[in-house]
């Protein structure tokens, strides 16, 4: 089993006059950020027209039988820690920041590489 940590944020922009381009350069920022401090293997999945963008990894704890096991949940937190550091780097404010236990989905699957 394998968990995969999933972040969607909404974005909304000060400039009335901020364009997808502009979002785009913003989330390539964030994920050049996100590298910079160990993850690298981020997939991201946003909308431009919307601004919305989906962050998503996989974690490397073993899961429990009931889907998280203690180290996953610690790498859940640290990953959104790490997602808001990355944020705050690309001069994104995270005022309205939500706890870790109302924002994070924490997904647990099996490989089809390993036995069942």
């Amino acid at each position: 089993m394998s968990t995969r940590f999933e972040i969607g944020l909404a974005f909304s922009a000060e400039n009335p006059s901020a364009t997808a381009e502009n979002f785009e350069a913003f989330l390539d920022l964030v994920m050049e950020e996100l590298a910079n401090i160990g993850h690298a293997e981020i997939d991201l999945v946003a909308s431009l027209a919307k601004l919305t963008a989906r962050f998503t990894e996989e974690g490397t704890d073993e899961a429990v039988p009931d889907g998280v096991s203690p180290g996953s949940l610690s790498e859940a937190n640290d990953f959104l820690a790490d997602l808001r550091t990355a944020l705050h780097a690309a001069r994104c404010g995270t005022a309205n920041w939500r706890m870790v236990e109302q924002s994070l989905e924490i997904h647990t699957t099996q490989s089809d590489l390993l036995p069942a």
